[in-house]
Formats: structure tokens, C-alpha cells, sequence
């Protein structure tokens, strides 16, 4: 029974319950029970649809916390890699200027003698 068809008996049921004027005989006590019992399972699937969603907005939250995190190390990566790209370009001008050949030749001169 859908939803729709037991939101539809229980009205109709209940205004002859209270009795409304054009309100339809009694409903068969059969298909009264059959009702009820599809209007407890909606409620309980509700209840579990709430909870599901609950869970759902905790997980969302918790993966929201951890991409913030994650962006955080990526952004300190970042800086780490752009200040190592200022050091090597330090390394080579000064490789490049003949202060840096003399110490490169010292190096090798003091590799070669080892």
C-alpha cells in the first residue's frame, strides 16, 4: 500500500470517526488493520530514514574536517616547494659567478686528493 493510499483511508476513516456529514461508511475492520500496519512501517522507515541522514551529515562533516586538513598540507607543500625553488636558484647564481666556480674547483680538488 502506498503512502499516499494510507494517508487517504486513515482521513476518510476518521471523518467517520468523528462524524463528518458526507463522510463514507466505516472502514471494513480488515482493511483498517491492513492501514494501521502500513502507516507503523512508514513511521518506522521515517525514523530510520532520519537516522540514516543524521549518520550521512556526521560522515560529510568529518570528510569536510579532513579535506580542510589535507588542504592545509598541500598549501604548507606548496610554500615548502616554492622556498626550495628560491634556495636552488640561490645555488645556481652562485655556482654561476666565479666565486662559485673557485669553490666548486676547491671541492673537486679536495675529492680528487681524498
Amino acid at each position: 500500500m502506498t503512502p499516499k493510499e494510507t494517508a487517504l483511508i486513515l482521513r476518510l476513516h476518521n471523518a467517520w470517526r468523528r462524524g463528518y456529514e458526507n463522510a463514507p461508511n466505516m472502514t471494513e475492520p480488515k482493511l483498517l488493520g491492513e492501514v494501521i500496519d502500513s502507516a507503523i512501517s512508514l513511521i518506522e522507515q521515517h525514523d530510520e530514514l532520519l537516522a540514516a541522514k543524521t549518520n550521512l551529515r556526521q560522515q560529510v562533516a568529518h570528510m569536510t574536517d579532513q579535506l580542510a586538513g589535507e588542504k592545509s598540507n598541500v598549501e604548507l607543500a606548496n610554500q615548502q616547494c616554492d622556498e626550495l625553488l628560491v634556495a636552488l636558484e640561490g645555488i645556481a647564481q652562485f655556482a654561476n659567478s666565479s666565486q662559485g666556480q673557485m669553490a666548486l674547483r676547491a671541492i673537486a680538488s679536495v675529492k680528487g686528493g681524498a
